[in-house]
């Protein structure tokens, strides 16, 4: 959902990653760009006894948080799941709000099962690889979050508050300060997303995602992360007066001839498409009229979305806007053999190329030389008759089924190789000279053993404990070991005689 406390935008990812971040939107300024003017007046209503009472909490939260800046400052983001280097993947970073110092070991464990629960639902599954999780621990002097509604103050680090703009569901706090703190600690994060250390259910989206610890509360963050991730517009009609007007969003639309998403749709569904024609919650995808705060004039893609009720899942336009997006902001190549581009070798003895890719399963790996494809796998080796100059390209590909319309290419990347190979090739079927070895006849000669030359006789030898009777050829036939050996055994008996 979109509140007028937070313009529905991400801060501008500083990463060096092609397309980067969500620009913030365009148009009037928002009701309130944070709480505090809201909590500045809650807070002058109370006494003197209470303004006492939290300075005394506030006190002992700093002394101990002294206490452990003194031995490490604050803590280093603890990993939730770490998916890759932080140009590869889109970088979460959950902060903890209500938490107290004893009460640190349980904020990350509820990030954890918070991050697992969006991460179950598709398409937020088959991309998980493309994502990295981090938790900040933040110290607040008391557990909870505040509920104006039923006169509860909780004094915590963020100042967060249920019961914004009159709707008990919906939680605000000051995001500048969890903005400096994220800067502060992770500075190449994507999206800070706040745990608020409260059972009841609540979130709200804007440049700071909020969630509850409420088990359904996670539908809210997988809504409000789409608006952040992939630009797509609320479809629900409730009116939001001010609320800057535009269709560029993937899965809303004024334009009918033909729809943006025209490739999910049957060429027997009508357009405008009426909800009497509908045969299921995402099915037909055609054009529904009704969206972005409006309920004329505007269009969205299927009877149902989760960015039109929270009961839902994402409709296909809506799950290929939100692949197409985190695929382009984060990168499926992880890493290549060799490492350079220029390869220079001789014909048959050239290296094996090699590509790394995520574990998603969609991922398939084409290797292409000079243009035509010689292979598919992670692996390739140039032939050993390839000679002269080549451009080797291996290309990774998602197939995701959830994709129709990929007109960027953001599922395509590729790592390119200039090659050369010199020398000519070996013979085919021909072994290296250098590498010939002749043949070991294991039989005995059928013919007569050689005799000595008569002229250079070869005098008799004793028998050697080494094995060998005889050193000359024809003696260590067989035929020749047989009368040295015996006479060696006759001579020695004698001597012991």
């Amino acid at each position: 959902m979109r509140t007028p406390q937070q313009a529905c935008t991400s801060r501008p990812n500083t990463k060096p990653r092609g397309r980067g971040g969500r620009q913030p939107a365009t148009g009037p300024a928002p009701v309130f760009t944070m709480v505090d003017r809201q909590h500045t007046a809650r807070h002058s209503r109370r006494s003197d006894a209470d303004v006492v009472s939290v300075m005394i909490r506030r006190i002992f939260t700093l002394l101990a948080i002294t206490s452990l800046w003194a031995s490490a400052a604050w803590a280093a983001p603890a990993n939730i799941e770490n998916n890759g280097a932080p140009h590869h993947v889109v970088d979460l970073v959950f902060i903890a709000e209500g938490y107290t110092v004893d009460e640190q070991d349980t904020f990350l464990a509820d990030a954890t099962q918070i991050y697992d629960g969006l991460m179950k639902s598709a398409p937020y599954n088959a991309l998980r690889p493309l994502f990295s999780a981090h938790a900040i621990a933040v110290v607040s002097a008391e557990s909870g979050s505040d509920h104006p509604a039923t006169q509860v103050e909780r004094d915590t680090a963020f100042d967060s508050t249920f019961d914004s703009n009159g709707i008990s569901r919906l939680i605000t706090a000051n995001t500048g300060e969890i903005m400096a703190r994220a800067n502060a600690q992770m500075p190449s994060y994507d999206i800070a997303i706040l745990v608020v250390n409260d059972a009841q259910y609540g979130g709200s989206g804007g440049a700071i995602p909020m969630v509850s610890l409420h088990p359904k509360a996670v539908a809210i963050l997988r809504h409000e992360l789409a608006h952040n991730l992939a630009d797509l517009a609320d479809e629900y009609e409730a009116p939001y007066p001010g609320y800057p007007p535009g269709d560029s969003e993937p899965n809303v639309t004024k334009q009918l001839d033909p729809v943006p998403w025209k490739s999910w749709v049957a060429s027997d569904t009508p357009v405008p498409t009426a909800m009497a024609a509908a045969t299921g919650p995402y099915s037909p995808i055609g054009a529904y009229e009704g969206a972005r705060y409006q309920s004329k004039g505007i269009y969205r893609p299927a009877p149902s979305c989760l960015m039109r009720t929270l009961s839902a899942e994402f409709c296909p336009i809506c799950a290929e806007a939100m692949i197409l997006s985190v695929s382009g902001d984060s990168a499926t190549i992880r890493g290549h053999q060799p490492a350079g581009s220029q390869i220079a070798c001789v014909a048959g003895l050239c290296p094996m190329m090699s590509l790394t890719v995520t574990t998603q399963e969609s991922v398939e790996v084409t290797w292409l030389l000079d243009g035509n494809a010689v292979a598919k796998g992670l692996e390739w080796t140039p032939p050993s008759t390839l000679v002269g100059a080549h451009v080797v390209v291996a290309r990774s590909f998602d197939t995701s089924p959830l994709v129709r319309d990929d007109p960027a290419s953001q599922l395509f990347e590729s790592r390119q190789w200039q090659l050369t190979i010199t020398g000519a090739p070996p013979p085919v079927d021909a072994a290296p000279a250098d590498l010939f070895v002749p043949p070991i006849d294991t039989q005995p000669d059928a013919q007569e053993p050689t005799q000595p030359d008569a002229q250079e006789p070869t005098p008799p030898r004793r028998a050697s404990a080494a094995g060998g009777c005889g050193a000359s050829p024809w003696q260590s036939t067989p035929f020749g070991l047989l009368p040295l050996c015996l006479a060696a055994i006759v001579a020695r008996r004698r001597r012991v005689l």
